[in-house]
């Protein structure tokens, strides 16, 4: 319970991008889906293995297969209006060695903050994380306000 109403408090203070580090990842994804539902946002996951795709309600999707790209996700992700939240799990790999991946994150995380949609993704591995220098860059960056 107290993890729902706190990642509830961190979507209603408008943060557009939250990493959520898990070994419980069935729960984290339940946890977001439940908070969608309450917010009667959209709600998708992602993962390289199944692409993007519909995780509870929400718009459909046309053409799941060709949203395996990482980079095909972020371009929807960016083009995509209205409040939502994605769950791209396992999805840090991606971003080490591609910039452009970095600032689509970037554009869309500034993008999102003025319209308050909120995205996520899991990851698992907090030691990876810790020396994982665009998760700092990310996180040291100046957030706009309203």
């Amino acid at each position: 319970m107290a993890d729902t109403k706190d990642f509830h408090l961190i979507l209603d203070a408008g943060i557009p991008l939250i990493v959520v580090e898990s070994s419980d990842e069935p729960r984290v994804l339940a946890l977001l889906l439940n908070s969608a539902i309450q917010r009667r946002m959209s709600y998708y996951e992602w993962s390289a293995t199944q692409g993007l795709r519909l995780g509870g309600f929400g718009e459909s999707l046309r053409d799941q297969q060709q949203m395996r790209d990482p980079e095909d996700v972020l371009k929807h992700i960016a083009q995509t209006p209205g409040p939502a939240i994605y769950a791209l799990c396992d999805f840090h790999p991606y971003l080490d060695k591609e910039p452009l991946h970095v600032r689509y994150l970037k554009d869309i995380a500034q993008q999102r903050e003025a319209r308050a949609i909120s995205w996520c993704w899991s990851a698992t591995s907090s030691s990876y994380r810790r020396n994982w220098p665009v998760y700092r860059q990310l996180r040291d960056a100046p957030a706009q306000r309203r």
